[in-house]
């Protein structure tokens, strides 16, 4: 439908995320709950970024996929543990003249 009316898709991407945290969720929003986490991001099912540390004298800031379990136990010794992970597909589409782009996001 989008095509047919003239947009192109110009922007994909694969994203895999994994929430890990030390407190109890109980209560808290989605945005909270996310806030209270870290959270490793891997687009593209590329390294993973660690994103919202909230471990001071942790000094990493990407990983890579073989990397990926020995950092869950070192997270698991922190007192860390995975909570939850999501995968999602976003497409945006625009076509010229437009000031925005129409976005679809599918959540797995």
């Amino acid at each position: 439908m989008l095509k047919s009316n003239g947009l192109k898709n110009d922007f994909k991407v694969l994203t895999y995320d994994i929430y890990c945290t030390n407190q109890s969720l109980e209560g808290l929003s989605e945005n909270e709950m996310k806030k209270a986490c870290i959270r490793l991001r891997s687009c593209n099912n590329g390294d993973y970024k660690v994103q919202n540390n909230l471990i001071r004298d942790l000094n990493i800031q990407e990983i890579s996929d073989f990397e990926l379990a020995n950092f869950e136990n070192s997270l698991l010794e922190l007192g860390y543990k995975k909570i939850f992970d999501t995968t999602k597909r976003d497409f945006h589409y625009s076509k010229d003249g437009m000031n925005s782009r129409s976005e679809i996001l599918l959540v797995f």
